[in-house]
């Protein structure tokens, strides 16, 4: 048992004892330390963990108390979160593949998959304008399928990152082929084998596989399911560990949904800049925002070039068209040389071809905006159905954009045991383990809401809710 599960398992009995009731507050961080021997980082994991269960609440300035179970969690608390800095290894085991495997099956509900739903955007006029391409600039295929990428498509993506407050040259754009391929590329250009890597806790998990296949080593900071990350451990953990990059997803985080606020990515972003750690941005879904136009971005105060933003068409990912990209002058040379020793060559430039005449000639921006519309209402309706079907006890999270929700159930509740249940109901439902290096939120699951909401979606959700009560 680790010593921060000790520290739990010691909080647990005392309140299970009655010695700690609901309202009281837990002995310090110092106090604790002084009185066990742990160090007082392990204890402060240990804290931060019982918080996010829902066993404890923290209040600013005054400590951590006995959390009342007994009253409705509709939304999370405005507390913070602690997290143990200890670097470890990053393992893969067979439970994301399980569960992510099973995303591709027809007969599933597919409230664990990593994309919007399909019908949100359809796919015709995309093929009609690659087939265009084919018969018209075949003979020019070899000019488009250049390692920096297809030169219309990078100066198409140079002018939509202005709406995130990025200016960018079109020669500051790479373009890196086919899903996140880009973010494969960023950490492999960025880091070496053994170097300790920052992410957040719960992450969009997919990065796991990259930083094991690399050999790297992760840090975590927690990712608060209404605020983010928190800007003074963000420079905690920066000062305390030797951070060779870090990987955040600040705008409509996988898998909470919710965007940092403006003053804790210009915190971040100035924090990072002066030890010269560079930051990886994940920006997969920011424009799917369900109100305007005018995204974010921790690039827009990247004053020193120390943000590599990678992104994709968020309205196209479902189709296969999610051709990644990556802006930075810095390491633009970087990312080149290592995508062109990655692949040669990617192939894809009639593809990127197809993807920048359909953006300039097509109403995508308008498909865009009908997009946000249903994403906003099919998630508004999935948390109503959540609110009705659900245990009182679970906290859920209020997504700013995109499609996900970020769920704690009750405090016993077993979210593998819940996964694999799911399936025998047809339904893939991801537990909160696959969401950290930890293997922490053990009574947490995700839920894609991008679905329409038919009869035997709600049905089938109303499951979800009765295998979170029944545990």
């Amino acid at each position: 048992m680790r010593r921060y599960e000790q520290v739990i398992d010691l909080i647990r009995q005392r309140i299970e004892k009655g010695t700690l009731k609901a309202g009281d507050k837990l002995p310090s961080v110092r106090q604790l330390h002084k009185s066990i021997g742990c160090s007082m980082t392990t204890i402060q994991h240990a804290y931060a963990l019982l918080e996010s269960d829902g066993t404890v609440t923290a209040k600013p300035r005054s400590g951590y108390f006995v959390a009342d179970n007994t009253a409705a969690a509709t939304d999370f608390a405005d507390s913070g979160h602690e997290n143990d800095p200890t670097d470890r290894p990053v393992s893969v085991d067979e439970l994301a593949f399980r569960v992510t495997s099973l995303w591709h099956r027809a007969d599933l509900e597919a409230f664990g998959a990593l994309y919007p739903s399909r019908d949100l955007v359809g796919r015709d006029k995309i093929d009609q304008t690659l087939r265009q391409v084919l018969r018209t600039q075949v003979r020019h295929i070899h000019k488009m399928d250049t390692p920096e990428g297809d030169p219309l498509l990078r100066e198409v993506i140079g002018r939509r990152a202005v709406t995130k407050g990025i200016i960018v040259r079109p020669a500051d754009v790479a373009i890196m082929g086919r899903g996140i391929q880009g973010l494969d590329i960023s950490i492999e250009a960025l880091t070496s084998p053994g170097d300790v890597v920052l992410v957040e806790s719960p992450s969009f998990f997919p990065i796991f596989a990259a930083l094991q296949r690399y050999g790297l080593r992760a840090v975590e900071i927690y990712s608060h399911p209404k605020f983010g990350i928190d800007p003074n451990q963000f420079e905690y953990l920066l000062h305390n560990n030797t951070i060779r990059a870090c990987i955040l997803m600040p705008v409509h985080h996988y898998p909470t949904g919710i965007t940092y606020s403006p003053a804790t990515m210009q915190a971040v972003v100035a924090s990072a800049a002066r030890r010269n750690v560079p930051i990886i941005e994940i920006d997969l879904f920011g424009d799917l925002a369900f109100d305007g136009d005018v995204m974010s971005s921790l690039k827009q105060y990247d004053e020193q070039d120390n943000v590599l933003h990678f992104s994709t068409l968020g309205g196209l990912s479902a189709h296969g068209y999610g051709i990644s990209s990556v802006i930075s002058t810095r390491y633009q040379p970087l990312l080149i040389q290592r995508q062109y020793m990655s692949a040669l060559s990617s192939g894809d430039g009639v593809v990127q071809r197809a993807i920048a005449e359909h953006i300039t000639n097509s109403a995508y921006d308008r498909q865009l905006r009908r997009v946000r519309t249903i994403l906003k209402e099919r998630v508004a309706r999935g948390l109503q159905l959540i609110a009705e079907h659900f245990p009182s006890s679970c906290a859920v999270s209020l997504p700013t954009g995109g499609f996900m929700c970020w769920i704690r159930g009750p405090r016993d509740f077993d979210a593998l045991k819940a996964s694999q249940i799911a399936l025998t109901h047809q339904i893939s439902l991801p537990p909160g383990p696959m969401f950290s290096v930890t293997n922490s939120f053990s009574n947490f699951i995700a839920l894609n809401l991008s679905l329409p909401w038919t009869e035997d979606r709600v049905r089938k959700l109303k499951t979800v809710g009765g295998l979170l009560r029944s545990q």
